[in-house]
């Protein structure tokens, strides 16, 4: 695996929330970075999937492309910094 397992990150407690979703898809986007050429036939998405991404995660080559998809996405417009769509009253007094 090239050193790869060293720098993904772990959470203790992923359940009842996305963070281990977002957690895993930030690391296949790090893996899909590091191995994917757009016009190299021998370094494309599925051969990515194949070599790096379904021996330490085991998912398919659809849920792998989910989780690149996920992982180009932008925060939408009107979060807060944790990302959530809730207003923020008291951002903006001095308590």
């Amino acid at each position: 695996m090239d050193g790869i397992t060293g720098s993904i990150k772990t959470h203790p407690q992923l359940a009842y929330n996305k963070k281990g979703y977002n957690i895993r898809a930030e690391n296949i986007k790090r893996i899909t970075e590091q191995y994917y050429e757009p016009e190299n036939q021998s370094k494309c998405y599925k051969a990515v999937w194949r070599y790096h991404v379904f021996p330490l995660y085991g998912i398919s080559y659809r849920s792998y492309l989910v989780y690149v998809k996920k992982a180009e996405k932008k925060p939408e417009a009107g979060t807060n910094n944790n990302g959530h769509r809730q207003l923020d009253i008291f951002k903006d007094m001095d308590f």
